[in-house]
């Protein structure tokens, strides 16, 4: 790869990933007070709720948004015209459904049940502000503006913890959906400013069924891939409310929201790693793109193993320090829940490496094994073991997404080396099997054994200092970018 890629990479990782450390950041404060104000049931029928409007966004997407990332990426002329018409449908849907979600809001309480009738309406206005609010995103990730896709991330976190600050005393589940909406509603007024829509000449005269039909012909499988990771990320919420109760929910999330924080940052990261691995296939530099795919699985790798043995060997004291004693019961979900966020990460990479190959159909395929792997065990676990049976489903989801997505990149000849992988996975369980044993309850043990998990990195693994030169790189640019911004 050359310096010019590798710079434009690196500046745009920066900038996604600032704004999203900046955003989670303000996120997890926001839950902070949250867990210190509702009570778990309350904070329970809030998750679902949201979860509730996620899922109607993904199923109302079509498939069209990553499909128009895509176009963009290729740069071709007369791409202007598909753009066009892809916004006009997305619209169209996305008001479509509000509407009739709005109007006829009974057929959303099979879903729910009946203790949240007086929440219904809040759904359609969060399903289309988050709609809207994400395909601007997916423009400005198209174009490379992500610049301004931080900028968003940052202000729209910051507005939403202000105001959950300015109504702590009246915090309900009500009032927060209000909060949700208020954001919503500012992120797509700052959106709608900063979106080239010149660019695209969006009109509706631009409007072409034959554009729309060969956008879908490549987005209906991202489409499919889409509703099941939504399948698999948010039914867990509707099976603990159908086999438990919202309290439970409340842990689970509670659980979720620090490695879901993760989740979001390596989302920063595929903002910037799909169009730039797109754009190298697109220029027959299928070589310099599975080295892209290599340095970013051992990348992650590392750094993820590491989170995961933090997270086991000291738990509970990161669930009472960013929530509260009531939420004690999801330490243990939490570090395994890392692990699954983990894990799921190095198949994301894999599954967009084959997308950005033009193999998006394979995404599809891998996702409903991985579903349907996710559903048995879920539903053999849940009723049995509770909030830890979903987290088990998850990790042996996101275990078979890797094993199948590894074997149809090896078909492709785009074969991952996966012991980038591997190893620093095998690494991580010595030291959280010697606590699991011995150390639990004496943190100068913990802290041992976390310095000894460092020791085996930097002896047995020498990706360990490329990542670090790596992570060196990155720091030295931001830096450079600061000091630039400043002069």
């Amino acid at each position: 790869m050359d310096q010019k890629f590798i710079s434009k990479f690196l500046k745009g990782s920066i900038s996604t990933s600032t704004g999203t450390i900046v955003t989670v950041l303000f996120h997890f404060l926001s839950i902070t007070v949250m867990t210190r104000q509702l009570t778990p049931e309350s904070l329970g029928q809030y998750f679902l709720i949201l979860a509730t409007a996620m899922l109607l966004k993904v199923l109302c997407s079509a498939g069209l948004d990553l499909t128009m990332v895509k176009y963009l990426s290729d740069q071709k002329s007369g791409n202007e015209k598909m753009i066009s018409s892809i916004f006009i449908s997305r619209m169209i849907i996305i008001l479509t459904v509000g509407l009739i979600t709005f109007i006829f809001d009974g057929i959303l309480t099979p879903l729910l049940g009946e203790g949240y009738q007086s929440f219904l309406l809040f759904i359609p206005f969060i399903f289309a502000g988050h709609s809207i609010r994400e395909f601007f995103l997916y423009l400005l990730q198209g174009v490379q503006h992500f610049k301004h896709y931080a900028l968003l991330q940052i202000i729209s976190a910051i507005f939403k913890f202000g105001l959950i600050l300015i109504l702590f005393n009246q915090l309900s589940v009500t009032m927060l959906l209000y909060v949700e909406i208020a954001m919503l509603v500012f992120s797509i007024g700052l959106l709608a400013f900063w979106v080239p829509f010149k660019q695209f000449g969006i009109s509706l005269m631009s409007f072409n069924q034959q554009d729309i039909k060969e956008a879908l012909q490549f987005g209906l499988p991202l489409y499919y891939t889409s509703v099941i990771r939504i399948g698999y990320s948010k039914s867990s919420v509707f099976l603990i409310n159908y086999f438990l109760n919202p309290i439970n929910i409340a842990i689970f999330e509670v659980a979720l929201k620090i490695p879901d924080g993760f989740s979001r940052l390596f989302k920063s990261f595929m903002t910037v790693f799909f169009p730039s691995a797109s754009t190298l296939f697109a220029e027959g530099k299928s070589k310099e793109a599975v080295r892209l795919m290599n340095k970013s699985i051992s990348f992650f790798s590392i750094g993820c193993t590491t989170l995961c043995v933090g997270a086991f060997l000291f738990r509970d004291e990161i669930v009472s320090l960013v929530f509260s004693a009531q939420y004690a019961a999801a330490s243990l979900p939490f570090a395994f829940l890392l692990t699954a966020v983990y894990f799921r990460l190095i198949g994301n990479i894999l599954g967009y490496a084959l997308v950005s190959a033009g193999f998006p159909s394979t995404s599809s395929k891998v996702n409903t094994l991985s579903l349907i792997v996710y559903l048995i065990f879920s539903l053999l676990l849940i009723p049995r073991i509770g909030v830890m049976g979903a987290v088990y489903a998850i990790i042996l989801m996101n275990s078979s997404a890797i094993i199948a997505y590894f074997f149809y990149l090896k078909r492709e000849q785009l074969t991952p080396n996966i012991t980038h992988f591997l190893f620093p996975t095998l690494i991580g369980i010595l030291p959280i099997g010697l606590n699991e044993l011995w150390g639990s309850q004496f943190l100068t043990f913990r802290i041992g054994f976390f310095i000894l998990y460092l020791g085996l990195l930097a002896l047995f693994l020498p990706e360990f200092q490329d990542t670090y030169k790596f992570v060196k790189t990155i720091l030295r640019q931001a830096t450079a970018k600061k000091v630039k911004t400043a002069t």
